[in-house]
């Protein structure tokens, strides 16, 4: 019985990109985008319209390609621990601004360049539509090109 060695594929495996981006009030930079060998699937199909922050992936003539939900990025209340540990942990309201965050998207060999987007206003499924709602409205806070 023979020891069978397989050849490397020469097929790549699709793969994602890991972004690091930080905030400061208004404005966002893109610290960081590294590729990583984990998959990340489900976001190929159209996305569920929902409120809230998303990075959109975007071909070259910056249609959208997929949409990954941001979780924690802009947090309106953050924790804060006591000192005395008898006391409880408490939420207060987010008054800084500031915080870094990470979003792996899929690596698409047609993405050229992803935005971070606020989608408000999205009634949720299941719910009636209020009747003097405004329509969902998507705000780009920043775009950046994809160097990896």
């Amino acid at each position: 019985m023979g020891v069978y060695v397989s050849e490397p594929s020469s097929v790549p495996v699709p793969g994602a990109v890991r972004l690091i981006f930080s905030t400061d009030g208004d404005d966002v930079t893109l610290l960081s985008q590294q590729r990583v060998d984990v998959a990340v699937t489900g976001f190929d199909a159209a996305p569920e319209e929902r409120s809230g922050h998303f990075v959109e992936v975007r071909g070259i003539d910056g249609q959208a390609l997929t949409r990954v939900p941001v979780h924690a990025a802009f947090p309106d209340t953050v924790e804060v621990f006591p000192e005395n540990h008898d006391e409880a942990i408490i939420r207060v309201p987010n008054l800084n601004r500031s915080s870094a965050f990470t979003v792996v998207v899929p690596a698409r060999s047609d993405a050229r360049s992803v935005a971070l987007i606020r989608v408000a206003g999205v009634v949720p499924a299941g719910q009636p539509p209020v009747a003097d709602a405004a329509p969902p409205a998507t705000t780009e806070l920043a775009t950046f090109e994809l160097e990896v």
